[in-house]
């Protein structure tokens, strides 16, 4: 290969495995929603093997992210919005 190859062929990699590591997390977060199957089971190993591609840890995920859209638009109790407080 040309020595200027790699300046060509690690973007367009990078580009690629991003849209593959995306269509993982949207799999991961269907089964997070228990929206991917009928089956709680099958949402579950889902995405256990979706979020351990992705290193994040699905059930704290799941629970925390239930919460967040139960929360959401409360600053009160709402985990993602958390205002500086000195």
């Amino acid at each position: 290969l040309p020595a200027w190859s790699p300046y060509i062929l690690w973007p367009i990699y990078w580009v690629i495995q991003g849209t593959v590591m995306l269509g993982v997390w949207v799999l991961a977060h269907e089964c997070g929603h228990q929206s991917f199957s009928e089956s709680e089971l099958a949402n579950n190993i889902v995405g256990t093997i979706c979020h351990s591609l992705l290193l994040v840890p699905y059930h704290p995920w799941r629970i925390t992210h239930g919460r967040h859209h139960n929360n959401t638009g409360s600053c009160e109790n709402d985990e993602v919005f958390a205002p500086y407080h000195p």
